[in-house]
């Protein structure tokens, strides 16, 4: 039977390519991360492609390959040919408490095909200087999906060193199957009621949403050499215009099959005091099938965890698919606390790991590809937070894979 190669684009925003727009390269090359992935292949039988479509749709995918997933014809050829492109729009509105939206052309599918597309959102200081009356950026949409809720810029448009420069509410977000089948994405965003003075340029909401891809033609040119002449022009002329041997294609070895490693990230944070954050990470039927290990790993920033004055300022738990895992630790740092007086915060008062390499292979089989989190702090936590966030952590999980046995083929063509 015949074999494909189905190559999945996952978030890796430390790939760069080349360009023939410096000004574009230079964005892409400078992005910075919080997701992280493998770019790399498996072989596939041809029956994979419809199912991984039909599990994409209910996901909320396009029923096309040119979000990422771009078909084996003329890979290769399409990933020399690619270069990055940077499209840029404005989402503005006056009142406190609006909504806006935009919808950028990412790229033109009668001609192109796209692939590791990625969304930032950056935003102009306007009324979000105050860290607990809920100043802030409510949502941000794409395609129709939340990709962002909640983000507190803590700064002021009312300051003037401020104003001029932008707060990232979302970077390099991956957004390869929200984009519509006409190469659009369309972008939301709405601010809270109480966001209400300081507008930029007069608008409350004044953002700029950042499309990021790598394009490549739909169908790669191809070089055709020209006819070799006729034998009459061939004995007239002295010496003969093409060699005589054809070069030789290589042939690439059927019996290399490396195992597939994934790195996944998210963020944990909220901003109240005695608030709960939560996430989660989603493996296909499809991965969890070939998984092999998964590790995770649980940061979080210092904020108010140095206890002083016998208060309780604890993570009270972390809880993997509803099971604790971690109960009323005390990370016991106070950066604000060191700088006020006067000293540098040492690297080991920055951040604090809750958990490191524990193995949930099993949760996620047993939970069919779904590994829940949730992070609890205590009601005492109530000062120096982190970019708006009482609670500020990430989670990161790397999980191996073994690639399937080739299938034997059945026969040779022509035998």
């Amino acid at each position: 039977s015949s074999y494909y190669y189905y190559y999945y684009s996952c978030y890796n925003s430390s790939s760069s390519s080349s360009s023939s727009s410096s000004s574009s390269s230079s964005s892409v090359n400078s992005a910075r991360q919080h997701r992280q992935a493998s770019f790399l292949s498996i072989p596939k039988s041809a029956d994979f492609f419809d199912s991984w479509n039909e599990e994409a749709t209910s996901l909320g995918g396009n029923r096309t390959w040119a979000g990422g997933f771009a078909p084996p014809d003329d890979l290769a050829a399409a990933t020399l040919l690619s270069e990055a492109r940077r499209v840029e729009g404005s989402i503005t509105c006056k009142d406190p408490g609006c909504e806006a939206s935009t919808t950028l052309q990412v790229f033109d599918p009668s001609t192109e095909r796209a692939s590791q597309c990625k969304l930032s959102f950056n935003v102009h200081p306007t009324d979000f200087d105050d860290e607990y009356s809920g100043e802030r950026v409510r949502f941000i949409k794409a395609g129709g999906a939340l990709v962002q809720g909640d983000c507190f810029p803590v700064v002021s448009g009312c300051n003037a060193s401020s104003g001029a420069s932008t707060f990232s509410c979302l970077e390099d977000f991956p957004v390869d199957n929200l984009i519509d089948e006409s190469g659009n994405l369309s972008i939301s965003a709405a601010i809270s009621d109480v966001v209400d003075e300081c507008p930029f340029e007069g608008n409350l909401l004044s953002s700029v949403p950042i499309v990021e891809c790598l394009i490549s033609p739909l169908h790669p040119p191809t070089t055709t050499p020209p006819p070799y002449p006729s034998e009459e022009s061939s004995t007239s002329s002295p010496e003969p215009a093409y060699p005589t041997v054809l070069p030789v294609a290589p042939v690439v070895p059927d019996a290399i099959r490396p195992i597939q490693t994934l790195d996944l990230s998210l963020l944990l944070r909220c901003p109240a005091r005695g608030c709960t954050a939560s996430g989660h990470f989603q493996l296909s039927n499809e991965s969890v099938k070939l998984l092999k290990k998964c590790t995770l790993g649980v940061k979080v920033n210092q904020t108010d965890f140095d206890g002083d004055d016998g208060t309780l300022e604890q993570i009270e738990f972390l809880r993997i698919n509803d099971v604790a895992a971690a109960e009323h630790v005390s990370p016991g740092s106070n950066p604000c606390r060191i700088q006020w007086s006067g000293q540098a915060v040492p690297p080991e008062n920055q951040t604090f790991t809750l958990l490191e390499n524990k193995d949930v292979t099993d949760d996620i089989k047993e939970a069919n590809g779904t590994l829940k989190l949730e992070v609890k702090i205590t009601d005492k936590v109530d000062e120096c937070a982190y970019q708006g966030y009482l609670l500020s952590g990430s989670a990161a999980m790397t999980c191996s894979f073994a690639l399937p046995e080739p299938e034997e083929s059945e026969g040779k063509v022509g035998a």
